[in-house]
């Protein structure tokens, strides 16, 4: 019906077929879709882009088809008359443990096992191939600008054993790890077509996103929301409304109602009712790790808080009926990134509450973070910067100080309609008023000569280009400023001679409006006419 993508679905069939991450002899797989690793950019509306789906992997050429045939037959006419089981075109299946370890071999824990299942000692240094071709880093084709996540992002963008023997069990377990094991058969019949595909033409099923037509957008002559004292700490496009919170507070549960609050005098903290503006409960749990800065929610059982003390500390919270039960320390899951004054930017493991990795290369401090719940790509802002890392903590690329002084950045936030999807983009809330949005481009680094035009990730080029390719040395990824929403150049009243500095971003939850709370309490929206 189209309500998810074919990575969720292939995901759910995998699933359904006992395929886990956890068993390296039923790993998770993914059909090879495509037969294009030449082309600059890869045009996904062409046929040939992909492979013959019709036919399986031995016969994607006649070379391999030929193959494949000529094995058949080898087989039979090794065998004894009349014993034809061990015919076939396929002497493994396509996927067990020694070629999902061979295929991840240069990361661990897929190193050590190649090696366990290797009968001859495992050599670390680079071999060759059969032509004495050195082997290095893995090859992308051109299309993929040089950028593992590019590569994945085009992709997205479309029995037991009861053997008693263990000498027999053991010699089952090795031909299993090497050659794989028949998988459960999910369909017994043709799979069905999609249904319900509107036709070219006819109206889109959803709002239009904001960032689809960026020179499009304005925003509402009133404030869609006007809190009445402080700066605007938290907007959420909840599903059904939308809440707007002052600094220092935020949403803990949306069923209960109830807000978290700090930022007192004594460095306690608060727990209220949203409804009725009330303090039902005050904690001095905080009290002992200094001054709370800052703090996040990432669910109504969980809060973590950072400050003075240096220290990210991640609280378990109960709260029933306007009563808190506990708060306490606590372990929690995933990862968690925290700024400091100091210019230090560190990612945490939450599950092992364990240092991974740190952010290096702020030359202020830390005034916004925000990591893509899609992609795992953390954003960091210091001063006027932005900064783009992956989430193992690798730079990708960071904002030019060329183009003169900008205002600092106090808020950031990442479009995620769909994690392929070559449009999304950053929005910073900056500190004269005006919000700035980002993308991402790539850009040919070349030997001297005139200078290349960027390419939007996906974007089509010319056959000049192409031509050109013998230049080519690498591709750079770049953050461009490709908007600018000021409301004091889209409003008729000009009361005010300087804009309040955007303090908080929201998206709502279809992409198509974008929310913006600013200092002075007020939160405006922008659409697309």
């Amino acid at each position: 019906k189209g309500e998810i993508s074919n990575f969720e679905y292939l995901m759910h069939l995998n699933t359904i077929a006992g395929r886990t991450y956890n068993d390296l002899m039923q790993y998770p797989v993914f059909p090879w879709v495509l037969a294009d690793y030449q082309s600059e950019t890869l045009n996904l509306s062409n046929p040939a882009t992909f492979r013959d789906l019709s036919k399986p992997m031995g016969a994607q050429t006649e070379k391999r088809r030929q193959m494949f045939l000529q094995r058949y037959e080898d087989v039979v006419d090794d065998e004894e008359e009349g014993d034809m089981s061990a015919r076939c075109h396929y002497c493994t299946h396509y996927s067990s443990a020694i070629i999902v370890a061979s295929f991840l071999v240069r990361m661990e824990p897929f190193s050590h096992t190649f090696q366990t299942l290797q009968v001859r000692p495992f050599a670390r240094e680079r071999g060759c191939m059969e032509d004495g071709t050195t082997l290095g880093d893995v090859e992308l084709p051109p299309w993929a600008k040089g950028d593992t996540q590019e590569f994945i992002r085009v992709h997205r963008e479309k029995g037991r054993q009861n053997a008693k023997d263990p000498i027999v069990k053991s010699t089952v377990l090795g031909y299993v790890s090497n050659f794989g094991q028949v998988p459960k058969q999910l369909f017994t019949k043709p799979h069905p077509p999609r249904s319900g595909s509107k036709k070219e033409g006819s109206s889109p099923p959803h709002p239009t996103p904001f960032f689809f037509k960026l020179d499009k957008l304005k925003s509402s002559a009133q404030p869609f929301r006007e809190l009445p004292r402080g700066p605007v700490g938290q907007i959420l496009c909840l599903e059904k409304e939308v809440m707007v919170l002052e600094r220092n507070r935020l949403l803990l549960s949306p069923l209960l109602g109830c807000y978290f609050s700090w930022g007192f005098p004594d460095n306690s903290c608060a727990f209220g009712n949203i409804a009725t503006e009330k303090t039902f409960a005050a904690c001095e749990s905080l009290c002992d790790w200094g001054e709370t800065l800052c703090a996040a929610c990432p669910n109504p059982t969980t809060i973590v808080t950072a400050g003075t003390s240096s220290v990210v500390c991640v609280w378990d919270v109960a709260v029933s009926k306007d009563k808190v039960t506990h708060m306490k320390l606590r372990q929690v899951h995933s990862m968690i990134v925290s700024g400091s004054r100091d210019l230090t930017c560190i990612l945490w493991d939450m599950e092992e509450l364990s240092y991974i990795t740190q952010l290096t290369g702020h030359t202020t401090s830390i005034s916004a973070l925000a990591i893509n719940e899609l992609t795992g790509e953390i954003a960091s802002c210091a001063g006027p910067r932005l900064y783009l890392w992956t989430m193992k903590g690798q730079l990708l690329t960071c904002t030019d100080t060329s183009c003169g002084p900008r205002p600092d950045v106090l808020c950031v936030s990442f479009t995620q309609r769909h994690e392929w999807d070559a449009k999304n983009v950053i929005v910073t809330g900056c500190a004269d008023g005006i919000i700035r949005i980002w993308k991402t481009e790539y850009t040919r680094t070349q030997l001297p000569g005139p200078p290349e035009e960027p390419v939007s990730p996906g974007q089509d080029r010319t056959e000049r280009d192409v031509s050109n390719s013998c230049q080519v040395k690498g591709w750079e990824r770049h953050l461009v400023l490709c908007q600018e929403l000021n409301r004091s150049q889209t409003v008729s009243q000009r009361r005010y001679k300087n804009n309040p500095a955007i303090t908080a971003l929201a998206l709502s939850r279809s992409h198509a409006t974008l929310l913006a709370g600013d200092a002075w309490g007020r939160v405006f929206t922008w659409t697309c006419e």
